[in-house]
């Protein structure tokens, strides 16, 4: 789902709605995981979750790339990647001390990290609606020149500043289709499927 959830936020003209929603969805859909009682409804709910959060690092990644040129946007990858990693590593923390709610209000362990994680993602979904950015121009904080010099930025970087010679979706399909590293690569994604 990472690939048609990017077309869409590519499409959209608010991607950090986009976003945000699906992190809003996110969120309701691990506090009604909660309520699973049987394996049947622990899959369901996983399978939801999947669909849903196949938004977010691609999504991330594209969203910052509105912001930044080549050069910042590598050391942002880098500060996301180590997030996640940090996320990962205290993760585990809090879902100890999570599941030492067992019993409360006749609830189990589980059942609150579920809830506990749900309810915390929507909140920050919510808050980050009016937080983030959706173009360079309407970042908050920031003068009008600042927010020309953000845009300048990024178009000097992509080549677009003047530029009429962009090359159309059919010549980028012709040059994709006759690079032999795509023949190459795919050759290498079927051979590694087949295994």
């Amino acid at each position: 789902m990472q690939v048609p959830s990017n077309i869409i936020v590519g499409k959209v003209k608010l991607p950090a709605v986009y976003i945000s929603s699906a992190m809003a969805v996110w969120g309701i859909i691990s506090a009604c995981m909660a309520a699973t009682h049987n394996f049947t409804g622990l899959m369901l709910g996983r399978f939801f979750l999947g669909f849903v959060e196949a938004v977010f690092f691609p999504g991330a990644l594209y969203f910052m790339s509105l912001f930044y040129n080549r050069q910042q946007y590598t050391l942002r990858v880098a500060i996301l990647y180590a997030g996640s990693q940090l996320g990962n590593a205290f993760g585990g923390l809090l879902a100890i001390g999570i599941l030492k709610l067992d019993g409360v209000h006749g609830i189990h362990g589980w059942r609150w990290l579920f809830i506990i994680e749900g309810v915390a993602t929507v909140g920050l979904a919510i808050l980050f609606v009016f937080i983030l950015p959706n173009t360079p121009k309407n970042v908050r904080g920031h003068t009008d020149l600042e927010r020309e010099w953000v845009t300048y930025n990024f178009a000097k970087d992509q080549g677009q500043e003047d530029e009429s010679d962009e090359i159309g979706a059919y010549q980028g399909f012709v040059m994709a289709l006759v690079d032999p590293k795509t023949w190459l690569l795919l050759g290498l994604l079927s051979s590694v499927s087949a295994e």
